[in-house]
């Protein structure tokens, strides 16, 4: 994990370098590059954003502003340009498939499928708020036929409960009038 982490500063100090002119960067430039970079990889944002190139991104707007914006501004003008795609389809499909193997028979290809349109939908708005990743989740399953499946599932209930219902009311009947 260090060595990731080093080799990632490494590659950062090489494009920091303009190809005309090799400048320095300050010692708050690098430092402000590491701690934004560990911020990003231990959070909850690597998982939805991908943070080497939110990295590299965040210090042209540092350069550009310095201390003037703060962090989570800046980053918020980002998000729309290093989405995590591979790795919040990663997390859908493993999130899908921790309950979808206990109701569809189909589950690997519905999951798959689940993962596919959730990071459709996720990479034409980029955005964590909860509203929006649930709306993205149930128009995901929605694509991918769990809507329907859900509602072949209750009308078969519905229908053994109707059936039921009618079983009880004709024997109710049947012993009222044996009674008789």
């Amino acid at each position: 994990m260090r060595w990731n982490h080093l080799i990632f500063v490494f590659a950062c100090l090489l494009f920091s370098f303009s190809s005309a002119q090799a400048e320095l960067k300050s010692e708050e430039y690098y430092k402000e590059m590491d701690d934004f970079h560990k911020e990003c990889t231990g959070s909850i944002n690597a998982a939805y954003y991908d943070c080497e190139c939110l990295t590299v991104r965040y210090m042209d707007l540092w350069e550009k502003y310095g201390k003037e914006k703060p962090r989570q501004k800046l980053l918020f003008e980002l998000r729309q340009e290093c989405p995590n795609s591979s790795g919040i389809g990663l997390q859908m499909y493993e999130q899908c498939m921790s309950w979808a193997y206990k109701v569809r028979p189909d589950f690997e290809d519905f999951c798959i499928c689940y993962a596919e349109e959730y990071v459709k939908k996720y990479e034409q708005a980029v955005s964590t708020s909860p509203l929006i990743v649930q709306r993205r989740m149930s128009e995901s399953l929605n694509k991918c036929g769990y809507g329907e499946d859900m509602m072949r599932r209750y009308m078969k209930r519905k229908k053994f409960r109707d059936e039921e219902k009618a079983r009880n009311e004709q024997k109710k009947l049947e012993d009222e009038s044996m009674t008789n």
